[in-house]
């Protein structure tokens, strides 16, 4: 969960975690990004004649005055897509073949469970960092914990070492977000490497 102030100016650095779903999207807020933001970007398309087919990210801003787009991605977002495809509880690839084709068919089943990730960078991340140290990466003993690598590779002796500003990120899953939240945090602190850093307030209600 972002948390965003006009007190303070700087790098944008948007991917340092994601829940979903997000506790601060409730049924007005929806309803409001549907009418206000979805809908009207759906007839510009159409108005502009553009037969688009694939996947629209839309990156908001919460404020007082309603939602605001940050930007438009035809992506998957991460961390974003880090904690929705582990909520989708079919196969998505038939849905997204059928999209590519022009004519979508079948539904996205998804878990009731929560998903909070949380993303391990490499020190002076946005900015200037180093390469190169060894990763000490457990095996997760549990099912409700996925690792994603970014910036990470395997050097001349087989060892995993960091390869980038964002190394990593641990996804939990659980029925609720202080839950998911606890088990992300709790597996990312078995994590070492050199330089490492992570927020610590992400997923905070």
């Amino acid at each position: 969960m972002k948390r965003f102030t006009t007190e303070k100016k700087g790098q944008t650095q948007g991917e340092w975690g994601a829940v979903s779903p997000s506790p601060q999207i409730n049924a007005t807020t929806k309803e409001t990004i549907k009418n206000k933001i979805i809908e009207p970007f759906m007839e510009g398309l159409k108005k502009e004649g553009i037969n688009f087919k694939g996947t629209v990210f839309f990156g908001l801003m919460l404020t007082k005055k309603g939602p605001f787009v940050l930007e438009f991605n035809v992506r998957f977002g991460d961390p974003e897509t880090q904690v929705i495809l582990p909520r989708i509880e079919n196969d998505i690839v038939p849905l997204l073949l059928s999209v590519a084709k022009g004519k979508l068919e079948g539904n996205i089943k998804i878990s009731s469970n929560v998903a909070v990730n949380v993303v391990a960078v490499s020190r002076g991340y946005p900015g200037k960092y180093e390469k190169g140290f060894e990763i000490n990466l457990p095996e997760p003993t549990s099912s409700n914990i996925i690792v994603f690598h970014a910036g990470t590779k395997l050097n001349e002796e087989g060892k995993l070492v960091t390869n980038g500003g964002r190394v990593l990120s641990v996804t939990a899953l659980a029925p609720d977000v202080e839950s998911a939240r606890k088990e992300a945090y709790g597996f990312l602190k078995q994590i070492k490497f050199k330089g490492m850093f992570f927020r610590k307030d992400i997923a905070v209600i």
